[in-house]
């Protein structure tokens, strides 16, 4: 009897310190039960890198793991790059319930071209989700639960899947043919598309997903392609006067792994443009100089080439490197000023000549004269449709310039 007493007597006098004890070592299971997340899912195509915990308020941190540059690791520029500015992620948990992340460890320039997260119940229907700025590295917003799963990406993605799901659907068309011409780091097909008579009297070559987090400009092409093949009178109007080439999904091993900017050997597609590529280490544009020099020897070389990125901002992006080639930088200027008077809506893009060397568009002016520059489509927001970029909206922009490009080769 007097043993049990004891025993109640020590319970009841050391419960509350074993309770506060488990709150200050185990603060993870507390905030478990508070947010009722299961998990942050990870495993499947595009999704990111990254390592993912709980605060002792229950909120999510997020951190995206970083990329490897092979060369320039000295770079401050460069470095910047290596930081993911790519996220892609499923969160598990309760229907109704109200998940709180942070977006944590992102590079300085990232947090200036974001203000949103992108979420979706199915991976198919996307919205914008405002997000707030914690500091110049991080920040913050809570996702609504509207289903037990709930995607969570930068920007509205698009992977191989999507791209082989639309091939699949052109590719009966007379009017189209898709070419391989190459493969990956990995061994995944690299396509051309071409859209039209390759016997019109002008050429055009359109890149896509050099970095894999830039999504936007694989739903440009699609865009583009869609309003091409038609088969009314105005889409035959643009193909008598124009062929379109259009290489939809240049680094497909970054936008399955969900890096952000860098191929499987470490190598930025869009740099060292100035040389020719080693094939082991960019077998990605080592295919693409070939597909060119095929067409040079047969003198069908394009003679305008775009290609598509993301940034904070619309940005027409020409070689510094041929800014005082008069003929190239006014072709330049005209492409610019076309989108301006023939879109309704321009994304408000900027023309620059850029401070960077050894580009896609500086090598391709200056080993192949092809009149080319990069064309940055605004990741953050659309002003003149005031709405945040989306599939859709991209699409959208991809159909306009089909009429773009119709005036640009006009007086040519």
């Amino acid at each position: 009897m007097c043993m049990n007493l004891n025993l109640r007597i020590v319970t009841a006098t050391l419960l509350p310190t074993l309770v506060i004890a488990c709150i200050i070592l185990f603060p993870l299971h507390t905030a478990i039960g508070a947010s009722g997340l299961q998990y942050i899912d990870t495993n499947f195509e595009n999704a990111s890198p990254l390592t993912w915990e709980f605060d002792d308020q229950g909120r999510i941190h997020i951190s995206m793991l970083y990329d490897h540059l092979r060369i320039n690791q000295h770079r401050s520029d460069e470095y910047q790059d290596r930081v993911a500015s790519h996220w892609h992620f499923r969160i598990e948990a309760p229907k109704g319930s109200q998940q709180t992340i942070i977006i944590d460890n992102l590079p300085r320039a990232a947090t200036r071209m974001v203000n949103h997260t992108m979420i979706s119940s199915d991976g198919v229907h996307w919205r914008a989700l405002p997000m707030e700025l914690r500091d110049e590295n991080s920040m913050v917003g809570t996702v609504p639960m509207d289903e037990t799963t709930m995607h969570v990406a930068r920007i509205e993605p698009y992977d191989t899947t999507d791209l082989e799901r639309f091939l699949a659907d052109i590719r009966d068309n007379t009017l189209v043919d898709i070419t391989t011409i190459g493969a990956t780091v990995e061994g995944r097909s690299l396509e051309i598309v071409r859209i039209g008579n390759p016997s019109a009297p002008h050429r055009l070559l359109l890149r896509a997903r050099c970095h894999p987090w830039e999504s936007g400009g694989n739903w440009v092409v699609q865009g583009l392609m869609k309003r091409l093949l038609r088969g009314n009178a105005e889409a035959k109007k643009y193909l008598d006067r124009y062929c379109v080439y259009v290489l939809p999904m240049t680094n497909k091993d970054g936008v399955v792994r969900g890096r952000a900017r860098y191929n499987s050997k470490g190598m930025d597609l869009n740099r060292q443009w100035d040389k020719p590529a080693v094939q082991t280490l960019a077998p990605e544009n080592h295919a693409l100089e070939g597909w060119l020099q095929r067409m040079a020897a047969a003198g069908t070389l394009p003679e305008l080439a775009i290609d598509f990125h993301n940034a904070s901002a619309g940005v027409i992006i020409t070689s510094r490197k041929e800014k005082e080639n008069a003929s190239y930088i006014a072709h330049m200027r005209k492409y610019h000023a076309l989108m301006k008077e023939q879109i309704p809506y321009t994304q408000k893009e900027k023309f620059v000549i850029s401070q960077h060397t050894g580009g896609f568009s500086g090598g391709l002016v200056s080993r192949y004269n092809i009149n080319a520059c990069i064309h940055e489509l605004s990741s953050k927001w659309l002003e003149d449709l005031q709405d945040y970029p989306s599939g859709k909206n991209w699409e959208q922009f991809g159909a306009h310039l089909c009429e773009v490009y119709y005036q640009y080769f006009d007086s040519k």
